[in-house]
């Protein structure tokens, strides 16, 4: 989705605003696979303010991805919003800018492009299906969620140390007398 804002550049007018849906294929998220349940929306306007271009975004989608401790499916609502400055492509180099920035050529600004991106920046690192999620058995890898396993007694193996660690053990006890 290409914005023409000629009519910006040129004095025209002093507001454009748009509005558009997309698809958006799932995404590999560090080795997590993040489904959109449904379109992307997105709408916002771009704004001159003295000679000064301001590109405002807001983005809603609906995602599944996987809890961080269990595996179990999440489904949650993103919705972002960005207020960036509009500067001409070519000379990214030599702009510090003080605030966000959005580049566009000629008189287009992709909006599909700048969507996407801003997209990615809200998705969560880690995602939990509840704050105090359990996880998984580090033995049998059963969702604890869903109940005890039948593993060895866990509180004994959580309470008694690798025995691999001893050595390393009675070297902290020597070095802390």
């Amino acid at each position: 989705m290409k914005l023409d804002i000629s009519p910006l550049l040129k004095k025209e007018a002093d507001f454009l605003s748009y509005e558009f849906t997309y698809e958006q294929p799932d995404v590999d998220y560090y080795g997590d696979v993040i489904v959109c349940n449904g379109p992307v929306q997105v709408n916002g306007n771009v704004r001159k303010i003295g000679d000064q271009l301001f590109l405002e975004t807001q983005i809603q989608v609906n995602i599944t991805t996987h809890c961080a401790r269990c595996l179990e499916a999440v489904e949650q609502a993103i919705e972002a919003q960005s207020f960036e400055e509009l500067l001409p492509a070519g000379n990214e180099k030599e702009i510090e800018p003080e605030g966000d920035v959005c580049f566009y050529e000629g008189f287009h600004l992709d909006l599909l492009q700048h969507a996407q991106e801003q997209m990615m920046i809200q998705l969560p690192v880690k995602t939990l299906c509840r704050e105090n999620c359990e996880g998984i058995c580090s033995l049998c890898g059963q969702s604890r969620e869903q109940g005890e396993c039948d593993c060895l007694d866990r509180e004994k193996n959580e309470k008694e140390p690798d025995p691999r660690l001893a050595q390393l053990r009675d070297w902290l006890e020597k070095a802390n007398e």
